[in-house]
């Protein structure tokens, strides 16, 4: 979809480009604690790599990062284990 072809227009930012400008909003009001929750899967993955290329180029690194599948009803464990990094921003790659 990404690819050019004169019939496809694109009317939507990749994920990629969501999470950097994500990043890009909350570093300009000079915040440096990020956390991510990401899908362990594929996606996921590339979605997490999106988010530490984009803390990367500003010279910071995530304080936290916690995978979780799909099917996960239960993100309690997940989520307090991120939050004893003490992020000032989590963001979250999940659909939900």
């Amino acid at each position: 979809m990404r690819k050019f072809h004169r019939y496809v227009y694109n009317h939507r930012a990749g994920y990629s480009d969501e999470l950097e400008q994500i990043v890009e909003h909350y570093t300009t009001f000079g915040i440096k604690r990020f956390a991510v929750l990401h899908y362990d899967d594929t996606i996921g993955k590339q979605n997490l790599q999106a988010v530490l290329r984009a803390l990367k180029s500003r010279n910071l690194d995530a304080v936290a990062i916690a995978a979780v599948t799909r099917k996960q009803t239960d993100f309690a464990k997940d989520v307090a284990a991120m939050i004893k990094a003490d992020p000032a921003v989590v963001i979250t790659t999940t659909s939900y």
